[in-house]
């Protein structure tokens, strides 16, 4: 059978793509072998890029439009399948707990409120400063800090929910997904047609590569380096067996760490 589309890669990013080509009408497959570690299952899932401290405009133009397209997505993947998106609007504090954290945070302080008045967004009702007391209320379990500022709108989604929504929806809408691996792309006349799988080629008109850190294989096969590589991380999960947690806010320090509370009193 040959196919308008296949998607390689069944995580978040390629089951969006698979969602969205069913839902315009394109004969897709998806083709996914479920490896562990992925990112998908173990992103943070924090969607709030106008706390975003990076110079870099175009990265804060797509991040922002690329969040503002989650309230309709949401919306349809409700109406369409019955699973759980993960998706909460929750808020964030940045915060500065330790002194050495204090320039820092006044750097990103500057950066982030710049462009607010820059871009009259978000409101000032949505990203204000709040006092070391007042942030202790937005997480109770929150210690001491030196400086705090609050953005209402940022939410939170959990990439396995979603991505289990998304791939339920799409099958609602035509999708084929396949449980293998794909072995090679074929490439004829400097053209990707199809995939190679346990042996068995499968034609498309079109060939999307959404494999994450595991995509590498195919750019060497294509001659291009896919600059895409596995990243190490540490998560600690804490249980509140007498805390709601659901509306606790993100925390998001330095040095790289983060905290993200979730609805059933984990964090």
């Amino acid at each position: 059978m040959t196919w308008d589309a296949i998607v390689v890669g069944g995580g978040i990013v390629g089951a969006s793509l698979a969602y969205h080509l069913v839902k315009a009408g394109v004969k897709t497959r998806l083709v996914d072998r479920h490896d562990t570690a992925r990112a998908t299952d173990a992103g943070a899932g924090i969607l709030s890029p106008e706390t975003s401290s990076t110079e870099s405009e175009d990265w804060y133009r797509f991040g922002v439009a690329s969040v503002n397209y989650y309230q309709p997505m949401i919306q349809n993947l409700k109406s369409e399948q019955d699973g759980d998106t993960g998706y909460a609007m929750c808020g964030l504090l940045r915060v500065a707990v330790d002194d050495d954290e204090i320039a820092p945070f006044d750097e990103s302080h500057e950066v982030v409120f710049r462009r607010q008045q820059e871009n009259q967004n978000p409101s000032a009702d949505d990203l204000f400063d709040v006092t070391p007391q007042q942030a202790q209320e937005y997480f109770p379990a929150l210690g001491n800090v030196h400086k705090a500022f609050y953005h209402r709108t940022a939410a939170r989604v959990d990439g396995r929910f979603l991505c289990a929504a998304l791939t339920k929806a799409a099958v609602s809408h035509g999708l084929d997904i396949l449980e293998a691996s794909v072995d090679s792309l074929i490439v004829e006349d400097h053209q990707v047609v199809g995939v190679v799988v346990d042996g068995e080629e499968m034609r498309a008109g079109k060939v999307a590569i959404a494999g994450g850190a595991w995509s590498t294989v195919f750019g060497d096969q294509l001659h291009v380096q896919i600059p895409v590589e596995p990243q190490r991380g540490q998560i600690i999960h804490l249980q509140f067996d007498d805390r709601d947690t659901e509306d606790w806010c993100i925390i998001n320090a330095f040095r790289g760490h983060y905290m993200v509370a979730r609805e059933d009193g984990r964090v």
